[in-house]
This record gives C-alpha cells, sequence and structure tokens, in this order.
C-alpha cells in the first residue's frame, strides 16, 4: 500500500514538472533576426554599447518600432530627471531586446534576451504615476502572448528540439546597461525647450514645467486650443466686423464731414464717434500685418509679445485710445439725442 502510494505521488510529481515545463517555455519567431541599432535611435545612447546588436522579429522594422513609441518616448520629459532616465531605458529596453545567437542549431537561431523582472520593478517604483500611463506591455506584471511573463525573473526557456537544439535551451534575462547614458530631455511636442537664462531677459514666455536644472517647457506661439476650423471661422467674423464697422465710419464721415455745408454740435460729435471708430479698426488691422496669428508672437519661439514690442505697444495704444473716445462720444451722442428729444 505505501509502495503504491509513493509510487502514485511520485509520478503526479512528475507529471506536474512535465506540465511546468513544458508551460514555462516561451513561444519565439523562427526567422527573428539580430540587427544593428540605428545611429539615428533615441534609444542609441540610452541602451549603451554593449547593446547596439538587436533582436527583431520577422514583421518588425527599426522605423516601425521606432514610430510606436515615440510619443511615450516624449512625454518622458514631463518625469523629470530623476525618473525620466528610467523610462527611457524601460521603453528601449522591451522595444529593443538583446538579440543571442544560438549556433547550436541548424539554421542559426536568433533569440531575445528580455529584460530582468528586477528592472522593470525599479523603474515601476520610482516612475509608478507614469508607468500606470503607459500601454500594459509595460507594466512589471505583463504576460506575453503564451501567458509567460514579459520581464522574466532571470531567464528564459526556449525548446529547440525541432531544429536539432536542446528542449531547454536558457537565455538570461539582461539588466540595464551601466554604460548607457540618459538622452537629451526634449519636450513633448508641441512644447519648446528654453533656457531660464533667456526666459530672464526676455519676459512673456508661458512655462510649464521644468526639464532639466537649466531649462522649461514651454507653451508654442501661438498655441491653437481651438480647431483651425473653429479658428478660422472667427478670424473671417472678425475681419467682416471690423470690415463693415470701417465702411460705416467712412460713410458717416462723407456724409457729415466731407457732404455737408454747415456744420453744427451734432455732427461735431457723429465725426468725433466716426473718427474713434476708425482708430479702433486701424488697431485691428495692424494684425493683418502677420499671418496665421503670429502677430501675437515675439521674433523668439515661443514668446508672446508684451508692451515692450513696437507692434503691441502701438497697436495696444491705437485700441486703448479708440475704445475710451468711442465709449465716451457714444455716451455723448445718447446724451445729446436725450436733450433734443425734451425739446
Amino acid at each position: 500500500m505505501d509502495n503504491n502510494y509513493s509510487t502514485t505521488t511520485i509520478c503526479i510529481r512528475y507529471f506536474v514538472l512535465l506540465v511546468l515545463f513544458l508551460n514555462f517555455s516561451y513561444a519565439w519567431d523562427e526567422k527573428g533576426r539580430c540587427e544593428t541599432l540605428s545611429s539615428t535611435s533615441v534609444c542609441n545612447s540610452i541602451l549603451g554599447t554593449n547593446q547596439t546588436n538587436i533582436y527583431l522579429k520577422s514583421d518588425q522594422n527599426q522605423t516601425a518600432i521606432e514610430a510606436s513609441f515615440s510619443y511615450f518616448f516624449g512625454i518622458t520629459s514631463a518625469a523629470g530627471p530623476d525618473c525620466a532616465p528610467y523610462l527611457q531605458k524601460l521603453l528601449c529596453s522591451y522595444n529593443y531586446p538583446q538579440c543571442v545567437i544560438v549556433n547550436s542549431t541548424t539554421p542559426t537561431i536568433y533569440l531575445p534576451s528580455l529584460l530582468c523582472q528586477g528592472d522593470c520593478k525599479i523603474t515601476e517604483q520610482i516612475c509608478s504615476a507614469f508607468v500606470a500611463l503607459f500601454p500594459p506591455e509595460y507594466l512589471c506584471s505583463n504576460k506575453s502572448s503564451d501567458g509567460l511573463p514579459s520581464y522574466p525573473d532571470s531567464s528564459t526557456i526556449y525548446d529547440l528540439q525541432a531544429f536539432g537544439g536542446p528542449s531547454n535551451e536558457t537565455i538570461q534575462c539582461s539588466h540595464y546597461s551601466t554604460q548607457a547614458q540618459p538622452a537629451t530631455l526634449q519636450c513633448p511636442h508641441p512644447l519648446l525647450n528654453v533656457s531660464y537664462q533667456q526666459q530672464k531677459d526676455q519676459p512673456a514666455y508661458f512655462s510649464l514645467y521644468e526639464i532639466d536644472p537649466e531649462s522649461s517647457c514651454v507653451v508654442p506661439c501661438p498655441m491653437q486650443i481651438s480647431t483651425k476650423r473653429e479658428v478660422d471661422a472667427m478670424y473671417i467674423s472678425k475681419v467682416v466686423l471690423y470690415f463693415l464697422s470701417f465702411t460705416g465710419s467712412v460713410i458717416l464721415f462723407i456724409t457729415f464731414g466731407l457732404l455737408t455745408k454747415k456744420y453744427s454740435k451734432k455732427y461735431e460729435i457723429i465725426l468725433s464717434f466716426t473718427f474713434s471708430t476708425v482708430i479702433v479698426d486701424i488697431s485691428f488691422f495692424l494684425e493683418l500685418s502677420k499671418p496665421d496669428l503670429q502677430f501675437v508672437c515675439g521674433d523668439e519661439p515661443g514668446r508672446y509679445i508684451t508692451q515692450t514690442d513696437v507692434r503691441c505697444g502701438f497697436s495696444g495704444f491705437l485700441f486703448h485710445w479708440g475704445t475710451m473716445a468711442t465709449l465716451f462720444w457714444w455716451a455723448f451722442l445718447c446724451y445729446d439725442f436725450y436733450l433734443t428729444s425734451k425739446i
């Protein structure tokens, strides 16, 4: 009885171990290949000189891979200098795993060395708030298509028997390169990187956050929050209204200024009001000197003009003068109409 129980127990344990072994054999691409990492890749300085030989699946190319994570790489700068380098290492290590060549098979097989779980955990701990915003494949708990960890604890096992190799080819996971250097932090599009010295010398930048000790990311100029269609509609509406205002002012000026033979106080009030509205119209027409809402922008990228800029100061002067005069003479005109109606 004891012998039978012992034999049964051994068989069950063997079966469980066999199932576990089979389940822990990673799927792989028979046509996978090794390539040298492009010198123009954002990951060049991050992966270091020891990982220029990267693994690509048969349906992958570096251009498409770079495009797939370029957006997330761009927003890493918002994480600051303490977190950004780790996020960049995670992105690059996942998308460009180190390539391992297996020569014991026919033909030669190329396999990836996946990023170690421990290294992924470091990034997750330091940058938890940002990693949570990334797609699930960048989470340390992510599973591959065959249900195995995308970030193994120490190694991955591949069954290469069909090609004359071992059934348990073991590939050690890779660590963050000690030679890797964080890439120069860039502001995510459309934000601009402007030094603090330049912001001090020429104010009117709208800074959002620090990217390094010497500069920060600023809002571009002009910053279009509305869609192009909405901006164009608003622009056309302003042009039409100001043109009608200017045309009406010209008609009033001709009627009560040039065609009249005898002036009165009422005519003088109307002409003064007309002249004031023309000044307001001219302040707007000055904006047409710069296309695509560029009038509010300085010559330096990202800087908005202020009263110290000639065109802003002159336009503002005309607008305020014309507006105040228009309100004054309009009130005077209404008061004169009131007095006349009482007679």
